[in-house]
């Protein structure tokens, strides 16, 4: 790369000044198309502005996302000095799309230069914590003890934004001297940062000291949460031991104890981890209670049910209706499989969902959206959010599922009818904004989401998939919700992506 792109003369002669300043214009050529200022015009007068600054500035005023996020990966093959200057001073303090905040992460975990370095973890330890995160997520990438003594040090702000991208990025960094504080932060009175932490602590790289000395405090912790985390904790034992034992605390104690065990089975229906569980690490007694969407069991105490009304809903469904019963529904304790006639009970009336009066998929998705509401626990809360060109909340915040929340909401699903398009990011943004900030709604926000629909994204401020998936990732990194796709009639790679990065699942009926 050019550095700094200096122009010198290189002869005297009339056919050589031709050719120096062929060479010179070329020279200056590339400095602009690379982003690199011309060394020389910068130093002129004080707070003379570069080629670079004037050509990023430039593109980046667009009000098309993705044309900034172009300007800001463009910044790459900038000086480092000038590309954490004009990210602190034009991206930050204004940018409100996820995945251009993405790009800027991206640049600024390259920076080379020790100046520039040092800058970065600077700004990571000052500063308001929506700018902190983006270079703490950063020097997570940094190879030297400055930056990893700065995220150690982060782990105990008082943000829990910070101490959550703290813990995120130490994950990163893959150091044994994490382990100790990682595993305090499961002590973090937000469940957001114990999230972080669960995700950090099976990336460390001394295996055998992980299953030493995390894998007990893990089964405590599996022993005294629920929901969300209890699942969680399940699934980072399972990487750290290769034991499948879900969050059954009685088994993991005997695992830990020396004792055989058997390793937990797939449930009735979907991609629970299955099988029973003990009444200390179990949300549910057994899988027949557990409430299900789509056949995945919902664990989750705190949710939210993006249903897409868009008019393609309104189209019959041509999915075959046994293969749905069987993968999404169970079957009631019918006695004889007879009904009070003695006659025997027919198919659609032998499951816990009407099938005889779906016919259309919204109806389908109402009725699947009833089924769990119908089955929610009082300790469980959760909101609706339909969407189509428009994206509305049913309660614009989360609330206990009570029978009064329930049949209300009921009502709402049937009263529901398909309108224009599909603004599937609307859904989503709406979804992960319920969590808020620190300061509004953050400690209590959901923790997962189920996105269902039956087709790609149509209208919105981020229509791109890739773009939409993105934005998603870089928003799960202080707000860890889990997204669950149901696609109907769809195959949708960018949702199976997005539901892998966030730690959900995704079914697809087409």
């Amino acid at each position: 790369m050019l550095k700094g792109c200096v122009l010198r003369p290189m002869a005297t002669t009339p056919v050589a000044a031709v050719c120096a300043a062929v060479l010179a214009f070329g020279a200056l050529l590339v400095c602009v198309l690379l982003g690199v200022p011309d060394a020389e015009a910068r130093g002129g007068k004080k707070g003379e502005k570069s080629e670079a600054e004037t050509v990023f500035e430039s593109r980046y005023a667009s009000s098309d996302g993705k044309r900034r996020g172009e300007a800001v990966t463009a910044l790459k093959t900038a000086p480092d000095s000038l590309t954490v200057e004009l990210i602190t001073s034009l991206v930050l303090p204004k940018e409100k799309r996820a995945d251009v905040i993405m790009r800027a992460v991206e640049v600024l975990s390259r920076v080379e230069d020790d100046a520039a370095v040092a800058k970065v973890i600077s700004l990571a330890m000052n500063g308001k914590p929506p700018r902190r995160v983006v270079f703490l997520e950063a020097i997570g990438k940094f190879d030297g003890s400055e930056a990893h003594l700065a995220l150690l040090k982060a782990l105990t702000d008082k943000s829990p934004r910070v101490r959550g991208m703290a813990a995120y990025s130490l994950g990163q960094h893959r150091s044994m001297d994490a382990l100790e504080p990682l595993l305090k932060a499961l002590d973090d009175p937000h469940w957001q940062v114990q999230s972080a932490a669960l995700e950090s602590i099976p990336r460390l790289k001394d295996k055998a000291r992980l299953k030493a000395v995390a894998v007990p405090v893990l089964v405590d912790f599996l022993e005294n949460v629920s929901g969300r985390l209890a699942a969680d904790a399940a699934d980072k034992l399972a990487r750290i031991t290769g034991k499948r034992l879900g969050r059954d605390v009685l088994k993991w104690r005997k695992f830990l104890a020396g004792e055989p065990v058997v390793p937990e089975g797939r449930g009735d229906v979907g991609d629970g981890d299955g099988g029973s569980a003990s009444s200390s690490g179990g949300a549910y007694g057994n899988a027949a209670q557990r409430p299900h969407f789509y056949g995945m069991e919902v664990v989750s105490n705190r949710v939210v049910l993006i249903v897409d009304i868009s008019l393609s809903m309104n189209e019959p469904i041509e999915i075959d209706k046994d293969r749905l019963r069987r993968e999404t529904s169970r079957r009631k304790a019918i006695t004889g499989r007879k009904n009070t006639a003695g006659k025997p009970v027919d198919e659609d009336h032998s499951y816990d969902i009407p099938w005889w009066r779906i016919k259309t998929r919204l109806d389908l998705a109402r009725e699947q959206t009833i089924l769990l509401i119908s089955q929610m626990r009082e300790e469980q809360e959760f909101d609706l959010i339909f969407y189509s060109t428009k994206v509305e909340s049913w309660m614009g915040k989360l609330v206990p599922a009570n029978s009064s929340n329930k049949q209300k909401a009921i009502v709402a699903l049937k009263e529901m009818k398909p309108d224009d398009k599909t603004n599937t990011w609307g859904a989503l943004a709406m979804a992960f904004d319920l969590m808020g900030n620190e300061k509004k709604s953050y400690k209590k926000g959901p923790d997962e989401l189920y996105l269902v629909t039956d087709g790609a994204p149509s209208v919105g401020d981020i229509i791109e998939q890739d773009q939409i998936l993105d934005a998603v990732i870089q928003l799960h990194k202080t707000k860890p919700i889990r997204v669950n796709c149901i696609g109907i009639g769809v195959n949708l790679k960018f949702m199976k992506k997005m539901a892998r990065a966030t730690g959900g699942k995704a079914k697809f009926f087409k």
